[in-house]
């Protein structure tokens, strides 16, 4: 791959249609130490939506396909939005290990366009099912909301790597809305079936009222039960590999401060040099709000994020997060 697209550059470039093998790049860098992979994922995203961008889709000007203009140059959350989603991961990853200011200003830009003007309560997005995209600002129709499962978790895997950029509340609250509300409706109690998309309100007899005329392209009705089986099988498996990394949501720690982004019943062991740094945490949240983190071996600085949704803290905050030092073996 690296010796067609890159250095020879006999296969012209063309915007893929999932864009996840700029992840899978960085994730064999971040494993191996291997430069040359993160430098490929880098080439993949600053070459997409610009003039060597051969063969990019022309649906919708590029749009669908986020190849519209440059990856620095994008402010606006476009097109499909799972593979929106995925290659705002791409562009932050980037952002992450080179530092690439104007990469990073437009992921700020995106992931803020999304949150205040496209997305659900629910933390779902892509309101359509046309192209299962996101669509004008507010457009954000209940009965007709597409809001495919995948979206969410894509959208909470980018808010995650926003905070490894930057600690910042509007990114960990977004992924609390996003487990609890866009994500848990996807799944069955049994959990043997699931939502593709997750409409916020279903009147079953719409889905009934263009019956008469079938052979007319009509409105897209979501379905009203969770399914078992799906010709486009994508949700199901995704959703069994968002549970597991979960754990990956609850904490970052930059060697001086443990930041505390999830509330959930847990023993996680931090490792810092020759010192490893146990946290643990005892609540049943989110039944009810009282959690009580207790940290082990050495003393360190936490800061606890404080959610958006509640307004009773008096104490002060940076950014949504409340910060003390605590000394060993300390509640």
């Amino acid at each position: 791959i690296e010796k067609r697209f890159k250095i020879d550059q006999d296969t012209p470039f063309s915007s893929p249609g999932h864009e996840e093998i700029e992840m899978a790049l960085v994730r064999l860098f971040e494993c191996t130490g291997e430069k040359r992979y993160l430098d490929l994922a880098e080439y993949f995203v600053l070459i997409r939506g610009t003039e060597a961008d051969k063969g990019k889709d022309t649906l919708d000007g590029g749009l669908y396909s986020q190849a519209h203009k440059p990856a620095a140059q994008q402010d606006e959350a476009e097109g499909h939005a799972v593979r929106a989603v995925y290659f705002y991961c791409a562009m932050a990853d980037i952002a992450f290990h080179t530092g690439n200011q104007e990469l990073l200003a437009a992921c700020r830009k995106l992931f803020a366009d999304i949150i205040t003007k496209k997305m659900y309560i629910t933390g779902g997005i892509g309101s359509s099912s046309r192209g299962e995209a996101f669509t004008l600002p507010y457009d954000l129709n209940n009965e007709l909301a597409y809001a495919e499962t995948c979206a969410a978790i894509g959208l909470a895997f980018f808010a995650n790597r926003m905070l490894k950029l930057e600690n910042d509340s509007v990114y960990s609250d977004t992924i609390e809305r996003i487990i609890y509300n866009g994500f848990l409706s996807s799944t069955s109690l049994d959990g043997k079936a699931f939502f593709y998309e997750n409409p916020l309100e279903i009147i079953p007899m719409m889905s009934k009222r263009d019956r008469s005329c079938t052979w007319i392209p009509g409105i897209h009705w979501p379905q009203t039960q969770r399914s078992e089986v799906f010709e486009c099988s994508c949700c199901p498996p995704n959703i069994a590999r968002f549970i597991p990394t979960i754990t990956n949501l609850m904490y970052t720690d930059d060697g001086q401060t443990l930041f505390v982004h999830q509330f959930m019943q847990a023993e996680t062991k931090i490792s810092r040099g020759q010192k490893t740094i146990t946290v643990t945490q005892k609540t049943a949240y989110p039944e009810n709000g009282k959690v009580r983190i207790t940290v082990t071996g050495g003393d360190t600085r936490i800061a606890v994020r404080i959610p958006g949704w509640f307004d009773g803290y008096t104490g002060k905050t940076v950014k949504g997060y409340a910060y003390f030092d605590v000394k060993d073996g300390e509640t």
